[in-house]
């Protein structure tokens, strides 16, 4: 007998499984239980994209709320706030956005069931009673690489989707962040009120300049 060891048995290669003798029973039962995994990993897939397509409507919302009080800031200077931390924030919402497109685009995926090409061969439609089983083996077979396909395509979109709301999560800190940062430079850039009475004091003025701050006209 074989030596025991620790390793985990490798699936049949095609060749091998052309001539074991294949259980009909059994290779019915792989068949349906690859064929289970492949549709929850499908269903899974609808689950990333529909998470995603939510997501993204949030944010562009939020990004451009944001992006409008920034411009809205940035045309009226004389406001003591900074436009810097809603711009900043509103980036951080559209990297988040892009995550989530990047996530809703078409990537290899497997798919269920098999074309009638794969049937319609000599051996296997006019094949014995075994045909059928043997077909059932190399069906489940082929499943292998679809199911590595699926789980990989999925593993990238929820990927994307983690850093797309982890993007979301820190925006609001990284804006807070930044008003405070901003903040001292934008009251102390923000101009003065014009005062009358500034013209007055001053030992430079002329006298037209002292009557115009007084209302008086000058002739």
């Amino acid at each position: 007998s074989p030596p025991m060891t620790d390793a985990e048995p490798q699936p049949l290669s095609l060749k091998e499984l052309e001539i074991v003798t294949v259980n009909a029973a059994v290779a019915q039962e792989v068949l349906d239980q690859a064929t289970k995994l492949m549709e929850d990993l499908l269903d899974s897939r609808k689950t990333y994209e529909g998470k995603a397509l939510g997501l993204f409507g949030g944010y562009v919302t939020i990004a451009l709320a944001l992006f409008g009080v920034a411009g809205a800031l940035f045309a009226t200077p004389t406001l003591a706030v900074s436009w810097w931390p809603f711009a900043v924030a509103g980036t951080l919402y559209v990297i988040g956005a892009v995550t989530f497109t990047l996530a809703l685009l078409d990537g290899w995926y497997g798919h269920l069931g098999s074309g009638p090409d794969m049937w319609l061969r000599r051996g296997i439609i006019d094949g014995p009673d075994t045909a059928l089983a043997h077909m059932h083996a190399y069906l489940a077979w082929h499943m292998q690489e679809r199911v590595a396909i699926t789980l990989q395509a999925n593993d990238r979109k929820k990927l994307l989707i983690r850093v797309g709301v982890w993007t979301g999560v820190m925006a609001p800190t990284v804006f807070f962040a930044t008003f405070l940062a901003v903040a001292p430079f934008s009251r102390s850039s923000a101009p003065a009120p014009a005062n009358p009475a500034s013209a007055l004091a001053s030992p430079a003025a002329t006298e037209e300049e002292v009557m115009a701050a007084a209302g008086v006209e000058v002739d």
